[in-house]
């Protein structure tokens, strides 16, 4: 790790902290907080189930346990390594505890965001980014495996910064692979890193006229035998931790699963985290301004095309996808340090020497910051963990008093959340109709799936799977169809969810009782 007074790492080393140091500690506090909160979440309900199951039987499924139609079908446990860690903590201390590491996980990544915004050296434009990525954490950072996959990539980008021996991206990628299948943006923002290192060289070289029949070629060459050989360290890291990820109860299928899933993006096109931001929230409008703020650091000879490269292409994933926008915020706010550097005779840089002398506020602030942290533990330990209000706990009580739940013998068909509930809930006697595991089930299935949820053939794909009950939000356009069809009976109803049963199936009267 550097040692640069600024970057706050003199407290690790036993010095007096810094103010930069206090500053950095309160808001790695504030993403403590924003990770830290009570979950509704309803893939993290599948992740603790998996993790049971696994615990359980000392193996990872290789096939699919909770679907009614498909079940015995491949599927490949991507975040195998983050459920069982949920389940594990789940089983010591509740949801509560989950909490707890989800807050410091986010401690932990704005900690680490601090140090790659120390080559700005301005403590207000450290803080300024800072705070755009809070701003964007707590609109985007989900409490599931996504954190794990957001941390591989800062612990990427912190080496590329100087900030982190290569060695240890080995381990990390390796645990990058085997908890979220977002690795493959290591290789990436490596690549990018690279490939605009070697813009630069060309660009420096291109009024020298190389005596070749093909200087292009000559000086291509020459821009790769002169890449720095830590950028190489850090991509055979890089590699040998990604291919080592291997090593793990489901071997390679690890490695191409992330493949797979963008060669089925035709499943997940009206899904929305897989869809383009719409840009109508503070978050997603922030993200949106990130644009000038590339343009405006593209004016800067420091930032060349080493961070414009990499900046622009992470900025562009973000825009493929509303899930691809907490990656993106990352990498795009941290290069963007480089192009917001001030220049060394201006106040911000005299503000900056000023900000990374040790001072007794600054120990009393970066003491009262961890207190702080502490203190946020033991109240998310203390407190509630899971909030179900947004599922159909009642309704769900309703069926399974009358046995049309969880059973295979009876069709039941509902949303993807409540699906994930069911799992959560049942294990492997759910029996779902569908979950959001959008990666596992076929495009067909999907497809109806969305047809019930914005409208479309709602008779045609119920009886495709000979559905006797309907459990679905009371105020949906499916619910209303429900209330008006003659096929159909409500039998329960509150003011967000209804049970509806088709009168010609053998169920109707136990359904109805």
């Amino acid at each position: 790790m550097g040692t640069d007074p600024a970057t706050g790492a003199s407290a690790l080393a036993g010095r007096s902290p810094t103010t930069a140091t206090a500053v950095g500690v309160l808001l790695a506090a504030v993403g403590f907080s924003i990770t830290a909160r009570v979950t509704a979440d309803n893939s993290l309900l599948t992740h603790v189930a998996t993790g049971r199951l696994i615990l359980e039987s000392g193996s990872v499924p290789t096939t699919d346990p909770y679907s009614s139609h498909f079940s015995g079908e491949t599927w490949t446990v991507q975040s195998w390594l983050a459920s069982v860690v949920y389940a594990a903590t789940v089983d010591v201390g509740g949801f509560a505890w989950l909490r707890v590491l989800h807050g410091w996980i986010g401690f932990g990544l704005v900690a680490g965001f601090w140090q790659v915004t120390a080559a700005a050296r301005s403590l207000a434009t450290r803080m300024a980014l800072t705070v755009g990525l809070l701003v964007v954490a707590d609109a985007f950072w989900s409490p599931r495996p996504l954190l794990f996959g957001l941390a591989g990539l800062l612990a990427v980008l912190l080496a590329l910064e100087g900030r982190l021996r290569p060695i240890w991206l080995v381990g990390t990628m390796w645990l990058w692979v085997n908890t979220h299948g977002s690795f493959p943006l290591a290789a990436i923002l490596w690549g990018a890193t690279v490939a605009g290192v070697m813009i630069d060289l060309l660009l420096s070289s291109g009024r020298t006229r190389i005596a070749e029949p093909d200087p292009v070629l000559e000086r291509l060459a020459a821009a790769v035998r002169a890449v720095p050989s830590e950028l190489w360290r850090i991509g055979v890291a890089v590699t040998v931790g990604t291919l080592a990820g291997a090593i793990s109860p489901l071997g390679p299928r690890l490695l191409w699963f992330p493949f797979a899933t963008v060669l089925r993006r035709e499943s997940m096109e009206r899904v929305v985290e897989w869809q383009a931001p719409t840009f109508s929230s503070p978050s997603e409008l922030l993200y949106l301004l990130l644009i000038g703020g590339i343009v405006v650091a593209a004016r800067r000879n420091r930032f060349g095309w080493r961070y414009l490269l990499p900046a622009v292409v992470f900025l562009a994933v973000g825009f493929l996808a509303v899930r691809n926008i907490a990656p993106g915020a990352i990498v795009a706010l941290g290069l963007l340090t480089h192009g917001l550097e001030p220049d060394q005779s201006s106040p911000a840089h005299v503000q900056a020497k000023r900000s990374a002398r040790a001072s007794g506020p600054a120990r009393v602030a970066v003491f009262g910051g961890l207190a702080l942290v502490l203190v946020l533990s033991s109240m998310a330990a203390s407190g509630p963990g899971l909030d179900l209000d947004r599922y159909p706990v009642a309704a769900v009580d309703y069926l399974e008093e009358r046995g049309l739940v969880a059973r295979d013998d009876v069709s039941l068909v509902h949303r993807e959340a409540v699906g994930n509930y069911l799992t959560y809930r049942y294990g492997t006697e759910a029996s779902v109709y569908m979950d959001d595991r959008f990666d596992f089930y076929p495009v067909e299935r999907t497809t109806d799936h969305l047809d019930l949820v914005y409208g479309g053939r709602y008779d045609e794909v119920l009886s495709k799977v000979d559905a006797s009950v309907v459990l679905w939000q009371a105020d949906g356009l499916l619910a209303d169809w429900l209330r008006r069809s003659d096929s159909w009976s409500m039998a329960f109803e509150d003011e967000e969810w209804i049970v509806a049963c088709r009168r010609t199936t053998s169920t109707f009267t136990s359904c109805r009782d």
